[in-house]
């Protein structure tokens, strides 16, 4: 097998995850961005005039909900992919045929998941569908990577057409694929998983100046007055703003692990 195979990357940026968002989702998300706004420029102006400036700020909690979402369909899909991998492996160990196998893998993923939320499901059913119309397998698998963009679902897709041109051992290419395939999977979740408690604690750090800074104004308002009475200290507040915007958006690229 070429390893050029399994890093090659969709360049394509597919619009498979982009569902639309419903209008209470919407709402909310624009509402909840709003009030932090408007919160954050009264903690550090205390000028209802900033205030009304900065809420709507706020609407880019929208973009930001939608990437949320975005991220947590494709991991529930690539869960349900290196699942699907292991249920094709053991019935290509029993000698049925690939297209045998992905019918097996559809049925044991209805039997562990359900069909409600699950993604990859509605897709393995639609690729049945067209396997019993007689359409090669790789073509099928062909057209699920380009729709989903996911180097895995693409990495498995060119292992089964080079094993169908080849003409090699199908099941045991196959199966060493699937190892290495599911393993690198494993590799990623867990370290999502150690990351989330420091992508946590990342966001706390970030939002903490705020609390800081409305603590020492609730406790020490004779302090805090020249920072919001005067040009200099109006001026330090929108640095100290700025810097606090600044490292939120490095620490998100920073915690973006990908293996």
């Amino acid at each position: 097998m070429n390893p050029s195979l399994l890093s090659r990357k969709s360049k394509a940026e597919p619009c498979f995850w982009r569902h639309p968002m419903g209008w209470g989702e919407l709402l909310l998300s624009a509402a909840v961005g709003m009030a932090f706004a408007a919160t954050v420029a009264l903690v550090f102006y205390s000028d209802y005039r900033f205030v009304l400036a900065a809420a709507p700020l706020g609407l880019l909690a929208i973009p930001l909900r939608r990437r949320q979402r975005v991220q947590r369909r494709r991991e529930r899909f690539i869960l349900q992919f290196k699942d699907m991998l292991y249920y094709l492996s053991v019935s290509l160990s029993a000698g049925k045929s690939l297209e045998t196998s992905l019918s097996d893998a559809a049925a044991a993923l209805v039997s562990q998941y359900g069909r409600e939320d699950t993604e990859l499901l509605a897709e393995l059913d639609a690729m049945n569908s067209r396997l019993r119309l007689r359409e090669p397998v790789e073509r099928v698998l062909a057209e699920l990577a380009d729709k989903t963009g996911m180097e895995d679902v693409r990495s498995f897709s060119d292992v089964v057409a080079v094993c169908r041109r080849s003409g090699g051992n199908l099941v045991e290419v196959m199966q060493h694929s699937v190892r290495i395939l599911r393993e690198k999977m494993e590799i990623s979740r867990e370290m999502e998983t150690a990351w989330a408690a420091k992508r946590l604690e990342q966001r706390i750090l970030c939002v903490s100046p705020v609390f800081l800074v409305l603590l020492i104004r609730l406790g020490s308002g004779d302090f805090m007055e020249p920072m919001y009475s005067t040009t200099t200290g109006r001026v330090i507040m929108t640095v100290a703003l700025m810097l606090v915007a600044v490292g939120f958006v490095i620490g998100e690229r920073i915690m973006k692990v990908r293996i």
